[in-house]
């Protein structure tokens, strides 16, 4: 059994009444509060565990979306169609360039012009010969605009999947903007702030 002499329990108690009178300004109305001094007005602001829930705001990689995509589809376009290449596709900016060699250019550039063609009517790809054997492939604002639609649609049964498997009390899943899914829950499982992460 621990023991404490008088002194130290009397320190942990007036430890612990200090550490508790910062709490007092969160028992009285806004308007009571003002009256008193500077000092003794600010509130302990309450974590999104007592407010009793979460909201979690994921949201789609425009770069992932807009280049990245594009790169990995070009590199398995051109594999497939045995293409050689100078160099693997990389990224520019808001494009991938790719250079193929001189003797499969025309072939190459015919298969890199397939992923212009428009898909759910948006034209996906603005394929162009950038001279000395460099082919550059620029996506489409439409089309970016588009993969992140299709992107969120099939994040949201996803995520509302994996959940629900927390055992999380009504837990709402649902569209946010054009590139956002957001998770709303209220229960035990799981408690935290408004956060934003990359998927």
């Amino acid at each position: 059994m621990l023991h404490f002499t008088r002194i130290k329990a009397a320190a942990i108690l007036l430890a612990a009444l200090v550490l508790c009178s910062f709490a007092v300004p969160n028992f009285f109305s806004e308007e009571t509060v003002k009256s008193w001094p500077a000092w003794a007005q600010h509130r302990v602001v309450l974590g999104p565990d007592l407010q009793g829930g979460t909201s979690v705001v994921l949201q789609v990689d425009q770069h992932d979306v807009r280049t990245r995509s594009l790169q990995r589809e070009a590199g398995r376009t051109l594999h497939d169609a045995r293409i050689s290449l100078v160099n693997l596709p990389v990224l520019r900016g808001d494009s991938v360039e790719v250079r193929l060699d001189e003797n499969d250019f025309a072939a190459g550039f015919a298969e890199l012009g397939d992923l212009s063609q428009p898909f759910n009517g948006v034209r996906e790809v603005d394929v162009v010969d950038a001279g000395g054997g460099l082919v550059r492939l620029t996506p489409t604002e439409a089309a970016v605009t588009e993969r992140t639609r299709q992107t969120i649609d099939q994040s949201v049964p996803i995520i509302a999947h994996r959940v629900n498997e927390l055992g999380l009390l009504k837990p709402t899943v649902l569209r946010e903007g054009t590139d956002r899914t957001c998770s709303r829950c209220r229960g035990s499982a799981i408690h935290g702030g408004r956060e934003q992460f990359s998927v």
